[in-house]
């Protein structure tokens, strides 16, 4: 079992968060989080006590005396509104977006599809999987369960630590009334997820010379495969692209380019078909986070703060050397790639 134990280290001082497992600790690090995040908790507990979140599946409460205690899940009907799903390629700022959303108690939940960060799917689904808005008998229990679990806030043990190494742990924790649940790995899932849980649907696009760079850079791969053995993708919305697919596999700037193109491809007939989907331009929210994330928020019906800046001011300098963090130099991140990429390899793009 995970456990979050808070304690409140004096009056409107911070609150210490250290996550042990099994009762006994795992990491040496904290975090400090404001105190206003967590007041709604404090009449439940009394004074000797605080409430960092409200989970089936974690314990939040810890006295001094380290006596844990569990409180209920929150009910689904205290939500503001919708869950939210934001997901796209891989590599266009998924991670990014989700941060600069998952403000005023939104829980955020990290890729719960996605068998790195939820070990429970291992070998009972797919990267990619194509799931269409009526799916029932075609859907894995595992996989089932896994959507019901992220929609409700949970979050497995791996993805709880991925939060405490990234320094966004309040946001996995903190009581919440909306539920935001970002996952690349799952876009092909979007329809299905929408009808079930009724979510709000947000698409990053990101230019695809872009994308492909920084999968290169990272030395990942994306494999047509995946696509091409699902008989309802190439029976239905790529039936008329078989030809080009099979072309190009086995060039690596094709296939990338081409799986990028499919995956829009798909994406846009899913949009037409279902409402409340919201697509957002990566190179858009680099230049002025602010006034995107207006407009975005605008068409969400949802508050945020007054001021949303880049997660980097454009006077930093910062080695984009870590895939997992949502730090960067945001004006430059939307040309840096083409820095990268030669001609020719840009050109194989633009060809597809």
């Amino acid at each position: 079992m995970v456990t979050i134990a808070a304690v409140k280290c004096r009056p409107h001082s911070s609150v210490v968060l250290a996550l042990t497992t099994g009762g006994y600790h795992q990491t040496e690090r904290l975090l400090a989080v404001p105190d206003y995040a967590y007041c709604v908790s404090l009449t439940h507990l009394g004074s000797e006590s605080f409430c960092i979140g409200s989970d089936p599946g974690i314990d939040y409460v810890c006295r001094p005396s380290n006596d844990i205690r569990k409180m209920p899940a929150m009910p689904l009907g205290l939500r503001q509104h919708p869950p939210l799903f934001i997901t796209g390629a891989p590599r266009s700022g998924t991670s990014w977006l989700g941060e600069l959303l998952s403000e005023h108690h939104t829980r955020l939940v990290y890729e719960p599809f996605n068998p790195q960060w939820n070990p429970g799917l291992l070998g009972n689904t797919q990267q990619f999987l194509y799931l269409d808005r009526d799916a029932a008998d075609e859907v894995p229990e595992p996989l089932r369960q896994a959507a019901d679990a992220a929609f409700r806030g949970r979050q497995s043990r791996k993805q709880i630590l991925r939060a405490l190494y990234r320094g966004y742990l309040n946001k996995t924790v903190i009581p919440y009334r909306n539920v935001l649940v970002k996952d690349p790995t799952a876009v092909l899932m979007s329809a299905w997820l929408q009808k079930r849980f009724d979510a709000t649907i947000i698409v990053i696009v990101r230019h695809p010379g872009a994308v492909i760079s920084s999968i290169l850079k990272l030395g990942w791969h994306f494999d047509l495969r995946r696509l091409m053995s699902q008989p309802t993708l190439m029976e239905g919305a790529l039936s008329d692209y078989r030809s080009l697919l099979n072309s190009c596999q086995g060039n690596q700037i094709r296939e990338s380019a081409a799986f990028w193109s499919a995956l829009h491809i798909v994406l846009q007939g899913l949009a037409e078909d279902n409402g409340k989907w919201h697509f957002v331009s990566y190179e858009s929210l680099c230049a002025d986070t602010g006034a995107t994330l207006k407009s975005l928020t605008s068409r969400l019906d949802i508050k945020m703060p007054e001021q949303a800046r880049p997660t980097v001011t454009p006077s930093q300098s910062l080695p984009d050397t870590d895939p997992g963090s949502t730090s960067r130099n945001s004006p430059l991140m939307p040309t840096a790639w083409r820095e990268r990429l030669p001609q020719k390899q840009r050109a194989e793009i633009y060809s597809i």
